[in-house]
């Protein structure tokens, strides 16, 4: 189909646009051309950079620190403080330390606050964390070099199982309200040596009823001394109270090795969607893609303008006409 049988489906309104375009289709096309090359120009001479993205599932703390332990989802308020986590300044200042952004980002300053500043506008532009809408936490880095990018994201997620392991760590003697190991065994120690004095001493027979968690005592009937009888309560005091230490003990005995295995078999407790990866191509620059944009935004932009150029002309060639014809018919 020819131009000149395209025209009988334009209609007549629209039929003055499309020629005005028609006339400015070469001019449109060439600055098109050199737009698109040199954005595309521009694009290649830019710094490359390498992404590398992690995206993770944290466990629920709660499930993770009871006892028996479990491996459960984490619930919002987890979600929460994980990601807040990986915002604090504490594991950015870590960061940065490890890694030496400052001389790697090649900042310079000799004002603190200026280098703080610059320092935080870089990492604000080369990492972002968010909770996506599947509950789970993404974060990524960028940088020049992709073997920068790939350490920072390892260090980062094994700064979030370190603390995963320090939330289970201080709660896991929370759940029993004990002390130490090392503490109870002195505290054991001190109340056996105490009765086992007296019993010497005073002939005092300990009958322990461990179902019924009942302690009954008894006087030897050799060897009966009178002062015996005021040490009874305080005999009676000391074995109930080491049963409890020594029951105490047996439980935290069981809770550890039971929580050893658990971690044997369960020595990642994150789940990992996204892992860590060594980036191969750079993310940026993408000359290609930013070329296709900006021929796509000029070749718009420049038509638009020519049809509100012809649209223009048209308005003006409308006013002029109801002058003309009142002077033709005056004179």
């Amino acid at each position: 189909m020819g131009s000149k049988e395209l025209l009988w489906f334009i209609p007549p309104g629209v039929l003055p646009y499309w020629q005005a375009w028609r006339r400015s289709l070469f001019w449109i096309i060439g600055s098109t051309v050199i737009v698109s090359a040199g954005v595309g120009v521009w694009q290649a001479l830019q710094q490359k950079e390498y992404l590398c993205e992690v995206e993770f599932v944290p466990p629920s703390l709660e499930f993770l620190s009871a006892y028996p332990p479990r491996l459960v989802p984490a619930e919002p308020a987890d979600m929460e403080r994980f990601y807040s986590y990986l915002q604090s300044p504490a594991l950015w200042q870590a960061v940065v330390d490890s890694f030496h952004l400052i001389e790697h980002y090649g900042i310079s300053s000799t004002d603190y606050i200026s280098l703080q500043r610059k320092l935080q506008a870089e990492l604000a532009w080369r990492t972002k964390s968010r909770i996506t809408k599947n509950s789970s936490l993404y974060f990524y880095v960028t940088d020049p070099d992709p073997d920068y990018a790939y350490k920072i994201c390892r260090f980062i997620l094994d700064k979030v199982r370190e603390q995963v392991n320090i939330f289970t760590q201080e709660n896991k003697l929370k759940l029993f309200n004990t002390p130490e190991d090392s503490l109870i065994d002195k505290k054991i120690h001190e109340i056996t040596s105490r009765l086992s004095y007296l019993r010497k001493t005073y002939n005092i027979i300990t009958i322990i009823h461990t179902d019924a968690g009942r302690v009954n005592l008894g006087i030897g009937r050799d060897n009966i001394k009178p002062e015996a009888m005021s040490y009874y309560d305080e005999a009676i005091a000391l074995e109930k109270e080491l049963y409890h230490w020594i029951d105490l003990k047996s439980k935290l005995r069981a809770y550890k090795a039971e929580r050893s295995q658990f971690l044997s078999i369960h020595s990642e407790k994150l789940w990992l969607i996204i892992p860590p990866a060594r980036p191969l191509l750079p993310t940026y620059p993408r000359p290609l893609r930013w070329m296709i944009i900006s021929a796509v935004v000029t070749f718009s932009l420049l038509s638009a303008m020519s049809i509100y150029a012809s649209h223009m002309r048209l308005l003006r060639s409308k006013q002029a006409t109801p002058e003309i014809e009142l002077f033709e018919k005056v004179s």
